[in-house]
């Protein structure tokens, strides 16, 4: 499948090369991590969900190899059996959506309607799980340190706020979240659990950024931070291992002249699983849904079977359909961290909706973790 991929590709992974590994500053990893994670988010949105990669080819003919927009209709969409009211499926007589959050946007919910789930988004354009876990990196700013409840507080206004975002979906978490507080539970309080969606692959979106933040705390400490980062929005403590694996994984890219293969080969091995046997007795690349006991190996055999080209890495994932978002914006932030900022291609750097942003806020997150670098 690699030897599908542009020349560019090739090029841009060269460039990165040719440097040695040391060579590339902890500033410069800190940006490109953080900037790999919007990007493998916003490439894989337009598929998100597809488990036809038949379908996926159909609408995307050769399969999504740049930024692009999803199709409007999505047959096989769960959308509209989804829960307006709380988590999970259930009816659409509900108004936690529409009402309190993804204002006027219930109707994309209804029964019979078959839109994608982000329908309507741009090309390069980051989705809900996505820009909460940039409220994270926007609150670590503000505070200089991580603050669960000015995240909270954020996430709150962020999410309660009309036309705050362009996304038409929010997962269970967020559903059964603001299904509690507006019944008045305490919002530290409102994170819930329905057995079944909240345990995934999405809740270590938070993950890149508490851990960037304590890059030179002691792992006890970071732990704890990526605990209570995850548990601001669910309630969720068998995420945990995992998260604290691919904690490890990309402090190590951050810290250690490693490589995206090698830190994935450690943590398939913490989990007990030979990721090189793995790959290679594979035929096709893993399609997974989102539930953390089969999307973290899934990710993990994207990592060390393209780890060495960051670009095929990222549109293997993205075409093997599934829950690719998350998957995508986790090997996005590994990415950045092995390649750096200037070496990531450049069209998926810049090609983001709010790639100057982005690019700013980076350097605020990385000014405050190193100061007096620049």
């Amino acid at each position: 499948m690699a030897k599908e991929f542009s020349s560019t590709t090739n090029q841009n992974i060269d460039s990165c090369l040719s440097r040695n590994c040391a060579e590339i500053s902890l500033q410069d990893r800190i940006k490109g991590s953080l900037i790999g994670f919007f990007s493998g988010d916003a490439l894989a949105m337009p598929v998100h969900w597809y488990y036809d990669v038949r379908q996926l080819f159909h609408d995307f003919p050769g399969g999504i190899r740049k930024y692009e927009s999803p199709k409007s209709s999505f047959p096989g969409s769960i959308m509209n059996l989804s829960n307006t009211g709380g988590g999970g499926r259930g009816n659409d007589s509900g108004d936690i959506v529409g009402d309190v959050i993804l204002h006027g946007k219930k109707k994309f919910w209804l029964r019979g309607g078959n839109f994608h789930y982000h329908h309507g988004m741009m090309p390069g354009e980051n989705t809900l799980d996505a820009l909460v876990t940039r409220l994270l990196v926007q609150s670590i700013i503000r505070k200089g340190m991580f603050d669960p409840d000015d995240f909270r507080n954020s996430y709150i206004s962020f999410m309660t706020t009309p036309d705050s975002h362009n996304d038409i979906y929010a997962g269970t978490c967020h559903r059964m979240f603001f299904a509690n507080w507006k019944n008045g539970v305490d919002p530290e309080q409102c994170p819930g659990n329905d057995g079944h969606n909240v345990d995934a692959i999405d809740a270590l979106m938070i993950v890149p950024p508490i851990t960037i933040a304590h890059v030179f705390s002691s792992k006890e400490v970071r732990y704890e931070a990526v605990k209570k980062s995850i548990q601001v929005t669910r309630k969720t403590s068998a995420v945990l291992e995992q998260a604290y694996i691919y904690s490890d994984m990309l402090t190590s890219l951050l810290t250690e002249n490693t490589s995206i293969r090698d830190v994935a080969s450690v943590a398939a091995s913490a989990i007990g699983i030979d990721i090189a046997s793995e790959v290679a007795r594979s035929r096709k690349d893993p399609m997974t849904a989102c539930y953390i006991d089969s999307s973290f190996p899934a990710m993990l055999f994207f990592a060390y079977k393209y780890g060495d080209n960051v670009e095929a890495m990222l549109l293997a994932s993205t075409n093997a359909g599934g829950e690719n978002v998350a998957r995508g914006s986790l090997l996005g932030a590994l990415a950045g961290a092995w390649i750096g900022y200037s070496s990531f291609p450049a069209h998926l750097r810049d090609g983001l909706v709010f790639s100057e942003s982005y690019s700013l806020e980076a350097d605020a997150f990385s000014d405050l973790i190193l100061p007096n670098q620049r």
